[in-house]
């Protein structure tokens, strides 16, 4: 993975000058970002769900799961765009969102 493509969900949490950001949900990793033809995400679980979306909220695909965490998804045939990945652990105690890229070059 390149730095800086890992992601999370952050709160900002205190009060005057102890403010400070805790992330809500641990990063997942995602590469390459934008994609072409495929993305490599892994989950910051052992095992767990990834639901993916389109900017209008509508599901692209039955939410898929994976007992490893890892997930390598075929994007060559999806229109370049902007996608979010909701993702959670097995038993769906923590959850976050993540926005990544498809762009096709040519």
């Amino acid at each position: 993975f390149e730095p800086g493509c890992q992601s999370g969900v952050y709160i900002t949490v205190g009060t005057g000058k102890e403010l400070r950001k805790r992330p809500l949900s641990p990063a997942l990793r995602l590469a390459p970002n934008p994609a072409d033809a495929h993305a490599h995400i892994e989950l910051p679980y052992r095992a767990g769900y990834i639901h993916l979306f389109d900017l209008h909220g509508q599901p692209l695909m039955p939410r898929l799961f994976a007992a490893d965490g890892v997930f390598r998804l075929d994007t060559q045939t999806w229109p370049s765009g902007i996608y979010l990945i909701h993702y959670t652990n097995e038993d769906g105690t923590a959850a976050g969102f993540e926005r990544f890229v498809v762009a096709h070059g040519g």
